[in-house]
């Protein structure tokens, strides 16, 4: 079985401006707790939006991801957000880390979003990706 949660950060990894931006701290699920002490900063969180589709006659699966985007400020988390939305906008049949993702759909546009432990500025943004369910070497 694939790890599609994976499969995103592997993509978002590989772009070059979101890795310039974020540095590397793109993390799934929670962030990590070492970063948290130097919040707010260009950070990424991809969590299960909840939903899985699987094609009963095809091998293909559709997940949705929250991808939240934090930033010193709203406008810096803006700025990463169009990165990410750049980014997974151009995906089509790319193979990553042992798995075929066949398109990333951004589904509709970005809001604001505020942490509501930290109170950290954050855009937020609902992706849906598919993907051949089998593993690829």
């Amino acid at each position: 079985m694939i790890d599609l949660l994976l499969g995103v950060i592997e993509i978002l990894k590989a772009d070059t401006v979101v890795m310039t931006l974020t540095g590397g701290k793109i993390y799934g699920g929670k962030i990590a707790r070492e970063e948290v002490e130097n919040m707010p900063e260009k950070t990424i969180a991809v969590k299960d939006a909840g939903g899985l589709e699987r094609n009963q006659t095809a091998t293909t699966i559709s997940r949705r991801f929250d991808i939240i985007c934090y930033g010193e400020t709203d406008y810096e988390a803006g700025v990463l957000e169009r990165a990410v939305y750049d980014a997974l906008k151009s995906v089509e049949r790319v193979a990553i880390s042992g798995m075929l993702i066949h398109s990333a759909t951004v589904n509709g546009g970005a809001f604001p979003f505020e942490d509501p432990d930290m109170g950290w500025p954050a855009k937020i943004r609902t992706t849906s990706v598919l993907a051949d369910e089998r593993t690829i070497v």
